[in-house]
C-alpha cells in the first residue's frame, strides 16, 4: 500500500546507510511498502511497516483520526499473547523509535508478556541491560544512528 509516511522514509534512508545486519540485530525489519498483516489480532485500522522477525510480533501505524501519517500512534501487535496482543508503544513513530533507543525492538515484545519486569529493564541504564552479551557493533550504531537522525533521546522513567 503506497501511503508517504516522511518519518518512515527517512529511516528507509537511514537503513542504507547501515550494515544489512543491523535491522535484525536491532528487531526493526522494515516492510517495503505498508501492509495489512494478515494476523487477526491487528487491529483492523493498521498499516504494518515492520516486524521483529521473531513469532509474527510487528509493528503498525493506527490509521483511524487524523490523516497525517506524522500523527498516527504505532501498535505493536504479540500475536501470540492472546488475551492482549495489542499495545500502543508510541503517539508517533518518532516515541516509538526513542522507546527502542536503549535495548533495541525485539525485546519490546516483553511488554505483552511480563510488562512491570520490562518496564524496569528499560528503565535500566544501557549498561545495566548488557549482562552477558555485548552488543554488535551494528546493534550500537544503527541505534545512533536513528537517535542522531530524528535527535531522540530513549525514554526516561516509564
Amino acid at each position: 500500500m503506497t501511503i508517504l509516511h516522511p518519518d518512515l522514509l527517512r529511516l528507509e534512508r537511514l537503513y542504507q546507510t547501515i550494515e544489512p545486519e543491523a535491522d535484525e540485530a536491532i528487531g526493526l525489519l522494515l516492510y517495503p511498502e505498508l501492509r495489512r498483516e494478515g494476523y487477526d489480532a491487528t487491529p483492523a485500522s493498521a498499516l504494518t511497516f515492520a516486524r521483529t522477525g521473531g513469532d509474527g510480533v510487528h509493528y503498525s501505524f493506527l490509521t483511524t483520526g487524523s490523516g497525517d501519517p506524522l500523527s498516527w500512534p504505532v501498535v505493536m501487535t504479540v500475536p501470540m499473547e492472546f488475551d492482549h496482543p495489542n499495545i500502543v508503544v508510541g503517539i508517533d513513530l518518532r516515541e516509538f523509535l526513542a522507546l527502542g533507543l536503549r535495548i533495541g525492538y525485539f525485546v519490546l515484545e516483553q511488554l505483552a508478556y511480563d510488562r512491570d519486569a520490562t518496564i524496569t529493564l528499560l528503565d535500566q541504564p544501557l549498561s545495566a541491560v548488557i549482562s552477558s552479551e555485548t552488543p554488535s557493533p551494528s546493534f550500537d550504531r544503527a541505534l545512533g544512528l536513528i537517535a542522531s537522525e530524528f535527535s531522540i533521546t530513549p525514554w526516561q522513567d516509564h
